[in-house]
């Protein structure tokens, strides 16, 4: 199938890249999010070729369609126009998944069709280039695309923005007139049909996204060092939090970054009929031309060369349409964070809610075991309210995002994370409840 031909009857979808088995139940949930709220879209989930049988077969169960896409990252050779590919996504060994060779062997690393502001430390599989890449400093700002000449040592800090360079073959669809784009690590709260209907434009109105966060909430040391909160959009909103719910501002706004995670975005081919740019186009000569763009100059992949290529040309959507979780942190953007007014929310960063709610029931042993422990140190020195002496009692969740009345968990764990892995837990249990009382299978894993 070419990128003129459809996978489902609507010319409007939801897509999402999915490259790596692991992001299986973080993919289901979100196409049921979407369903819970009502959306009269479908999810399209796009794939490379790597994908297992098992989770081709979970996704057919649940009625959501694969579309194949070529993988894209710097350096690699373009993909042919009009190039035929499988929609089946029935994969399984390499011989038959008739994937690329570059997809093939990307196909370990461990993160997948994420944004910016993450961190794995994952072991990959090296493969040779004919490239030489080291850390370099670009205006200034160490960036985390370094290696030491091989793939796998691009984006060493971050590897599964490896993979993030083939959401944009999103653009590239042209027999869907609108698509928004959605990470695999997202769960939607309220329905945000309203995507589709956004006015974009040939000009400087090219696509829609969030800001990125440049705070660097975690410290991370691979991230630039002017990304602090004086430069983060966010910030300059702290002032008006009722008018961050509904808008974005512009994008020149802060260090004019957005953030992948959602793009509204029409395929190139509306646009170019149109005399307006050919982002796909754009995109391939960036990363497969002649000369190519080294990741270095890309320290958030896809998003980075986006806003390289495209600045202050995109729709600057309000936070909660891509809603960063550390947004919602004491001393992030609590002042305008608000979970009524929430949308979507972006589980950035690893763990994942699938793989912290593996654990949560062992860690929640731990930690009642430890503050029994606790209780009995202090020799029955107990305040009236059961507090030990020493200790803050707790008064309760705040799950209003104000910034009021919060206290953290007995083992220092922050309240907000719990909260918001909690929204996902609790859609993701009444998916499995609907599922088995429809005869549906439970995914692998």
């Amino acid at each position: 199938m070419s990128a003129h031909e459809k996978v489902v009857a609507s010319d409007k979808i939801w897509a999402s890249l999915i490259t790596k088995d692991s992001y299986l139940p973080g993919l289901l949930t979100l196409a049921f999010s979407l369903r819970r709220v009502g959306s009269k879209y479908p999810l399209v989930a796009l794939h490379t070729g790597t994908l297992a049988d098992d989770t081709v077969r979970a996704l057919a169960e649940r009625g959501i369609p694969l579309q194949r896409v070529p993988y894209i990252f710097p350096g690699t050779p373009p993909p042919q126009a009009g190039a035929v590919v499988g929609t089946d996504g029935r994969n399984g060994a390499a011989a038959k998944r008739g994937g690329s060779a570059v997809a093939d062997r990307e196909a370990d690393d461990d993160d997948d069709g994420g944004s910016s502001n993450s961190t794995t430390t994952t072991t990959t599989t090296t493969t040779t280039t004919t490239t030489t890449t080291t850390t370099t400093t670009t205006n200034g700002n160490s960036t985390n695309g370094g290696g030491s000449g091989s793939r796998n040592g691009w984006y060493a800090h971050d590897p599964r923005f490896r993979d993030c360079f083939t959401k944009l073959a999103a653009f590239s669809l042209a027999a869907y007139s609108r698509i928004v784009l959605l990470d695999a690590d997202m769960l939607v709260r309220r329905n945000m049909d309203e995507l589709f209907d956004l006015p974009l434009d040939n000009e400087n109105r090219l696509f829609a996204a969030t800001h990125a966060c440049t705070c660097n909430p975690l410290h991370f040391a691979h991230y630039p060092r002017d990304w602090t909160p004086d430069h983060c959009a966010f910030t300059q909103q702290h002032a008006d939090p009722a008018g961050a719910q509904t808008s974005g501002g512009s994008p020149d706004d802060g260090m004019g970054q957005l953030n992948g995670g959602l793009l509204v975005l029409a395929p190139s081919s509306s646009s170019s009929s149109a005399g307006g740019v050919d982002i796909y186009r754009a995109v391939l000569d960036a990363l497969c031309g002649p000369e190519p763009t080294p990741p270095e100059r890309l320290p958030f992949a896809d998003q980075s060369l986006l806003g390289l290529l495209f600045a202050g040309r995109w729709v600057a959507l309000p936070y909660v349409y891509n809603a960063l979780w550390p947004m919602r942190r004491r001393g992030v953007h609590r002042a305008i964070w608000r979970d009524a007014e929430v949308r979507n929310v972006h589980y950035i960063l690893t763990p994942k809610p699938w793989e912290k709610k593996q654990k949560k029931k062992e860690e929640e042993t731990k930690v009642k075991a430890k503050a029994v422990d606790r209780q009995e140190k202090q020799n029955g020195g107990d305040d009236d309210d059961g507090a030990p002496n020493g200790r803050q009692a707790r008064t309760g969740r705040d799950d209003g995002g104000d910034g009021d009345h919060h206290t953290d968990d007995a083992d220092g764990t922050d309240d907000d994370d719990d909260v918001l892995d909690r929204w996902w837990w609790e859609v993701d249990a009444e998916r499995r409840a609907w599922e088995a009382k429809n005869g549906i299978g439970e995914q692998r894993g």
